[in-house]
């Protein structure tokens, strides 16, 4: 993806009773290659249902452990599907 790429997830809570809640929102953002180590210019921002923005150090490194499995053949996106991706061709 190219740098300035922003990904979007949003996420959603189940409750102890089954139904399903409001969850944070996932955020990715594209940046040059060499802000954190093994992470191919993502940056990640959670912002919670009661509008706190979470992207401290905590938050870089819970997403990228999770997303470095995905590094080599995705761009450290999991689960997108190939039709919303850019080639760089």
């Amino acid at each position: 993806m190219p740098v300035g790429s922003i990904v979007a997830k949003e996420g959603f809570l189940q409750n102890h009773d089954g139904s399903n809640g409001v969850g944070p929102l996932f955020i990715m953002e594209k940046r040059e290659v060499g802000g954190l180590p093994n992470s191919g210019g993502w940056t990640y921002t959670m912002i919670m249902p009661n509008g706190a923005v979470q992207r401290d150090e905590g938050i870089q490194k819970f997403c990228n452990d999770c997303h470095l499995h995905a590094a080599d053949d995705n761009d450290f996106m999991m689960f997108m599907p190939d039709e919303y991706r850019v080639s760089a061709k």
